[in-house]
């Protein structure tokens, strides 16, 4: 929707370029409510490219640099049981990941 491509569109610059100014520019929130509002944003997007005749594979590589916020995002994206016809791929350094690293405790 025209909401979720506006919270998208603020968050990504170049994906705004590509759909165009119709986007709703999304209100002001708090910062617990903007994540969220972004994450919703997001796996809609996901669900909506990824299709059985155009699956969608997103390949990370070195995610041991990765902030808190992205793993918690990629954590959502692979848990929803809503999403269909996505593979997500990632590649690490697991000499730089020790037990303290939040992906060397899992």
């Amino acid at each position: 929707t025209g909401d979720c491509a506006g919270v998208l569109a603020v968050s990504l610059p170049s994906l705004g370029k590509i759909i165009g100014s119709h986007c709703t520019v999304p209100a002001q929130v708090g910062v617990k409510e903007a994540q969220h509002r972004f994450e919703y944003a997001f796996r809609s997007m996901v669900k909506s490219m990824a299709t059985p005749s155009n699956p969608l594979v997103l390949f990370l590589d070195d995610l041991q640099w990765a902030d808190a916020y992205s793993l918690h995002l990629i954590t959502n994206l692979v848990t929803d049981k809503e999403i269909k016809n996505f593979l997500f791929i990632s590649c690490l350094r697991d000499d730089e990941v020790n037990n303290s690293h939040p992906l060397g405790a899992k």
